[in-house]
């Protein structure tokens, strides 16, 4: 199994001063949230993924093109897609359904992805909308707190 990742500015959680600035962004009385980092950041630690830097919507082909023959290929992204233009968040959404074979999953919230915020049931209630292939599955705590399937 291969783990890889694209960031902007990727961080390395194996770096104190990294992760102390990662701990910055979490509201003081969240300890839950920075347990959930924390735990989080030494099971990455311990078993590093590869993150590559740069853009992902310029990036996923080609790491998706790597993938071994016979991979069954899933590309996860949450809460990432918000920092998208709306130009470059339809760019993605075609990228992903233009890909045979591969599984997307996303964590999003219901006005990022209004194709699938839109066909939510269950209001979403400041909920992100879990979705697999563009179609809503769950709603999730914005923070991963908790999942409700759908």
């Amino acid at each position: 199994m291969a783990r890889c990742g694209i960031d902007l500015n990727p961080l390395d959680v194996g770096d104190a001063s990294e992760m102390e600035w990662l701990e910055t962004l979490i509201w003081p009385e969240h300890q839950d949230r920075r347990d959930r980092l924390r735990a989080a950041a030494a099971a990455a630690a311990a078993d590093p993924p590869r993150i590559l830097r740069g853009d992902l919507v310029d990036s996923i082909t080609g790491l998706v093109e790597e993938a071994p023959p016979g991979a069954h290929v899933v590309v996860f992204h949450s809460s990432a897609l918000v920092y998208l233009d709306r130009v470059r968040r339809a760019q993605f959404i075609e990228l992903m359904h233009s890909l045979p074979g591969v599984t997307w999953i996303s964590n999003e919230g219901e006005r990022v992805l209004p194709t699938v915020g839109g066909d939510l049931v269950t209001p979403a209630r400041g909920r992100t909308v879990v979705a697999v292939n563009g179609r809503p599955r769950g709603l999730a705590g914005p923070h991963g707190q908790s999942y409700e399937g759908l």
